[in-house]
């Protein structure tokens, strides 16, 4: 009986550690996307003939991408790690699904903010872009307008609704039920007490 509690306790455990790194896989792919986006709004300065180009933008901001996804992804992980010390606490999973459309919103619309950016000042949203925001405002709200606006909205619609359809297809599967190894081990442990006090009266028993 131990070993079988251990054994399902470990079974739901890889099971959600499956789902936890399947969502870090998903935002590591929305970061890929992002990216994609930014080469083919300037495709013009990196064209086809500089696929070494690209692929060093892409190998040299792998740091950056893994940096981003976890920090998306600890809020969740953290709430997952308190839950499972209270098995009987059931969270659905509209939270999640409601936690991942706000940080995609975010994300498009601050993809597609870089890139107009970048297009007007060369340098997407930083410290330096800030700076030069509020030394020239007025510069700043001149270029902005003759900044197109329509395509820039499409995308982001578009990278919105693409990102959730990519996240519904990759968890329409998965389910995450808070109940890890800890939690089934804490919720087992007077079956488990009951089992082996039982088994030491029996042994002392036969021995007599």
């Amino acid at each position: 009986m131990p070993v079988l509690f251990l054994h399902e306790g470990m079974q739901r455990f890889a099971n959600e550690l499956r789902a936890l790194t399947q969502y870090f896989l998903f935002w590591l792919i929305i970061c890929f996307i992002d990216r994609l986006i930014f080469v083919i709004a300037f495709f013009e300065k990196i064209g086809f003939s500089n696929f070494t180009e690209i692929f060093r933008i892409y190998y040299h901001g792998l740091n950056l991408d893994f940096s981003a996804v976890s920090y998306i992804c600890a809020l969740p992980f953290l709430v997952y790690c308190l839950l499972s010390f209270f098995p009987k606490l059931k969270p659905k999973r509209l939270i999640l699904d409601i936690y991942t459309i706000i940080v995609l919103v975010l994300f498009f619309v601050t993809s597609f903010i870089n890139v107009n950016i970048y297009r007007e000042w060369g340098d997407k949203i930083s410290k330096r872009a800030i700076d030069a925001f509020f030394a020239s405002p007025s510069g700043a709200v001149a270029s902005a307008e003759s900044t197109p606006v329509f395509l820039p909205i499409v995308g982001m619609l578009i990278g919105i609704f693409c990102g959730y359809f990519l996240y519904r297809w990759m968890f329409k599967k998965v389910s995450f039920s808070i109940s890890s190894l800890l939690s089934v081990i804490f919720s087992n442990w007077r079956s488990e007490f009951l089992y082996f006090s039982r088994l030491s009266v029996v042994v002392t028993e036969e021995r007599r």
